[in-house]
Protein backbone atom coordinates (compact mmCIF):
# COMPACT_ATOMS: atom_id res chain seq x y z
CA UNK A 1 0.00 0.00 0.00
CA UNK A 2 1.31 3.63 -0.71
CA UNK A 3 1.50 6.09 1.73
CA UNK A 4 -0.84 8.09 0.30
CA UNK A 5 -3.53 4.62 0.19
CA UNK A 6 -2.36 4.45 4.30
CA UNK A 7 -2.97 8.07 4.63
CA UNK A 8 -6.93 8.31 3.27
CA UNK A 9 -7.22 5.19 5.16
CA UNK A 10 -6.83 6.39 8.55
CA UNK A 11 -8.74 9.33 7.30
CA UNK A 12 -11.22 7.13 6.68
CA UNK A 13 -11.11 5.44 9.99
CA UNK A 14 -11.04 7.95 12.25
CA UNK A 15 -13.54 10.06 10.59
CA UNK A 16 -16.74 8.90 13.56
CA UNK A 17 -14.22 8.32 16.27
CA UNK A 18 -15.32 11.26 19.14
CA UNK A 19 -13.13 13.85 19.86
CA UNK A 20 -11.89 12.11 23.03
CA UNK A 21 -10.73 8.83 21.22
CA UNK A 22 -9.00 10.92 18.71
CA UNK A 23 -6.93 12.79 21.89
CA UNK A 24 -6.38 9.59 23.01
CA UNK A 25 -5.47 8.45 19.12
CA UNK A 26 -3.08 11.28 18.94
CA UNK A 27 -1.12 10.22 22.55
CA UNK A 28 -0.31 6.94 21.47
CA UNK A 29 1.18 8.44 17.71
CA UNK A 30 3.18 10.56 19.47
CA UNK A 31 4.09 8.15 22.07
CA UNK A 32 5.22 5.78 18.83
CA UNK A 33 7.89 8.97 17.77
CA UNK A 34 9.21 9.21 21.16
CA UNK A 35 10.56 5.68 21.50
CA UNK A 36 13.83 4.91 19.21
CA UNK A 37 13.83 3.12 16.10
CA UNK A 38 16.06 0.82 17.04
CA UNK A 39 14.15 -0.17 20.85
CA UNK A 40 11.88 -2.44 18.77
CA UNK A 41 10.22 -2.51 15.29
CA UNK A 42 7.41 -0.25 14.66
CA UNK A 43 4.52 -3.09 14.06
CA UNK A 44 5.80 -4.52 17.40
CA UNK A 45 5.31 -1.06 19.17
CA UNK A 46 1.89 -0.27 17.97
CA UNK A 47 0.69 -3.59 18.79
CA UNK A 48 2.07 -3.45 22.26
CA UNK A 49 0.47 0.24 22.33
CA UNK A 50 -3.14 -1.14 21.17
CA UNK A 51 -2.93 -3.89 23.54
CA UNK A 52 -2.10 -1.60 26.66
CA UNK A 53 -4.58 0.34 25.96
CA UNK A 54 -7.25 -1.54 24.20
CA UNK A 55 -9.76 -1.28 27.05
CA UNK A 56 -9.42 2.85 26.83
CA UNK A 57 -9.78 2.84 23.50
CA UNK A 58 -12.71 0.74 23.14
CA UNK A 59 -14.31 2.81 25.77
CA UNK A 60 -13.74 6.11 24.05
CA UNK A 61 -14.71 4.79 21.03
CA UNK A 62 -18.42 4.43 22.38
Amino acid sequence: MTTKELREKVQQAIENIPDKALVKLIELLEELRIVPVDEQSDDALIERIINENRDVLSRLAK
